[in-house]
């Protein structure tokens, strides 16, 4: 098993691609369906008979033409400045409508939209300084309003009595409200991916840390841990266990002249074929470069390692097929028995390298128990 951690998708980069998507959402649906508020606008203001009637159409296609601008723009303008943008329109929409319609027109639903858009891309503390000054702003119109500065010409009667303003009074707060609630569903949705990748790279992590990440063998901590484990229960009188050292025959010349890439191969179909003749409970380490042990905790003699061994030569010394070719290898195993070659695994793997060089000076492609022991290690 290879696993690969992509460590440039960090926390922050995922946040920000979230932030993205979040206001892209925002931008794309407020640009789409800004082409029928405006010709409900137009509506509901002839309907009306308002005198304002060219600054209710023309501020709506400034809005319209700015937002589909943004929405054009998504890949040249970050999402910070793009939600500010964004925010501020908003802001104008909800000022200009509190000046032409006060408290009958959506301006109250721009504004907690305007926030809404800032709480994406804004922490707390700035997220509510900018809320105040919306806030503020609106309520700088109200209180212009009340001191006489411009005056609101509707007449309630003749509004409500008109089809096109029931349907606008209505249709902009069930529209922010289908937004806000796809906004908070993506939100949740991408926090979520974001927990779970995190999760992923963190199950990811612990792995690599105690494997190999070429071919997916458990690494050396590991296999001092396990070897630690057995030398406590063999210190017990439960098992006595045994050490393999296995070097590959004419691996450096698959290198040379196939390329690394192939050898990788190679290393990760010998890491499969030599855990196909372990028996249960033994454990297969990848020491570094062509060079693996093997702990067999329950060999209790030098037959049961010299058997294993055997597998171990007969299953490498086989073809690797490799894109219809034919690939020759053989093996190098020297084996060390607790306690007579070592009582640790520092010990054990010395006295294993011993036998294993002794093989190869005799031809290569065998197996040979070690002859030191502790005294003489």
């Amino acid at each position: 098993m290879v696993v690969i951690i992509d460590s440039h998708m960090t926390t922050k980069s995922r946040i920000d691609r979230l932030q993205f998507e979040l206001v892209d959402i925002l931008v794309r649906l407020l640009a789409y369906s800004s082409g029928m508020l405006v010709p409900l606008f137009m509506w509901r203001a002839f309907q009306e008979r308002d005198e304002l009637y060219l600054r209710v159409i023309i501020v709506p296609l400034i809005l319209t033409g700015i937002l589909i601008g943004l929405h054009l723009l998504r890949y040249r303008l970050s999402a910070i400045v793009r939600a500010c943008i964004l925010s501020l329109l908003l802001v104008v929409a909800s000022v200009f409508g509190l000046m032409s319609r006060g408290i009958l027109g959506p301006a109250l639903v721009f504004m907690v939209m305007a926030i809404i858009c800032l709480s994406l891309i804004l922490p707390l503390r700035q997220l509510l300084i900018a809320g105040t000054l919306i806030v503020c702003a609106d309520l700088a119109v109200i209180l212009l309003y009340f001191s006489g500065a411009f005056v609101i010409n509707i007449d309630p009667v003749q509004a409500f009595a008109a089809p096109a303003s029931w349907f606008s009074y209505s249709i902009v707060p069930i529209y922010a409200s289908i937004l806000i609630m796809l906004v908070l569903s993506r939100f949740n949705k991408g926090i979520e991916q974001v927990l779970t990748e995190l999760e992923e790279e963190k199950s990811a992590a612990f792995y690599l840390s105690e494997h190999d990440h070429l071919t997916g063998l458990p690494n050396m901590r590991v296999m001092e841990i396990r070897a630690h484990q057995a030398i406590l229960m063999a210190d017990r009188g439960e098992s006595k266990p045994a050490l393999l050292f296995i070097d590959l025959d004419h691996f450096k010349v698959i290198n040379d002249k196939r390329g690394h890439d192939v050898g990788d191969l190679v290393l990760q179909e010998v890491a499969i074929r030599i855990q196909s003749v372990i028996r249960e409970g033994d454990i297969v380490a990848r020491a570094g470069g062509d060079e693996f042990l093997v702990l067999l905790p329950q060999a209790n003699d030098t037959v049961d390692a010299e058997t294993v061994s055997q597998k171990i030569c007969v299953t490498l010394a086989n073809p690797f097929r490799l894109d219809d070719d034919e690939i020759y290898i053989s093996a190098s195993v020297g084996i060390a028995m607790w306690p007579e070659h070592g009582r640790d695994l520092k010990s054990l793997t010395r006295s294993a390298d011993q036998a294993m060089y002794a093989v190869k000076t005799s031809g290569k492609n065998g197996f040979k128990v070690s002859t030191s022991s502790i005294e003489n290690g």
